[in-house]
């Protein structure tokens, strides 16, 4: 079977919009992001800004804004991108790492958590500033939606982390999770 989208080989992730359930993204590692307009029926390419062609397509992860919509997080080894127009284009915000994940405060859709193959980075002003918060390889990073201050990421090496302070600071989980890769939501 062919797509006119993912190739379907290595799709990574998922993102489907709460507003409006037609539209769907798509991270695919090996063709970049897509977006399907009619609930995956067909498919569209979205990379002006990703540097692809000739760039790395391989995009790890897609994350809509839960206030906006039109606002979406992805990445690959060329950085963190974002795009304030439903992928329409997109602008690097965080260069020099390997996002895995980006989460954004159900309560302040400015403050931003990602997690990279280095760490923890947080923004508290929708990307422009960024803070290096925690080493580590984090695999996946969550806000707490009932409690938004709370967020949850997981380290491959030491296990669960929680930061109670939106970010600020952080600790092992107690009893702790163990370390290793974890599957994600989205993970095959």
């Amino acid at each position: 079977m062919s797509l006119d989208g993912p190739s379907g080989a290595d799709v990574r992730n998922f993102a489907a919009s709460r507003a409006n359930p037609s539209r769907v993204y798509a991270t695919d590692f090996h063709a970049g992001m897509f977006v399907s307009r009619d609930r995956g029926a067909s498919w569209q390419p979205l990379r002006d800004g990703l540097g692809i062609p000739g760039g790395n397509p391989s995009l790890l992860t897609v994350t809509l804004d839960p206030v906006d919509e039109a606002v979406l997080y992805t990445g690959n080894s060329d950085g963190l991108f974002k795009s304030v127009d439903s992928g329409a284009s997109w602008e690097r915000i965080l260069n020099g790492i390997i996002p895995w994940e980006t989460a954004v405060n159900p309560a302040d859709h400015n403050r931003l958590i990602v997690g990279a193959t280095t760490g923890i980075f947080s923004s508290t002003d929708g990307g422009t500033n960024w803070n290096f918060d925690c080493p580590g390889y984090i695999y996946c990073v969550r806000f707490n939606p009932l409690h938004p201050d709370t967020v949850f990421a997981y380290d491959t090496t030491a296990g669960g982390l929680r930061s109670p302070a939106a970010g600020a600071s952080w600790s092992l989980l107690s009893p702790p999770l163990p370390a290793g890769r974890i599957l994600r939501r989205g993970d095959p």
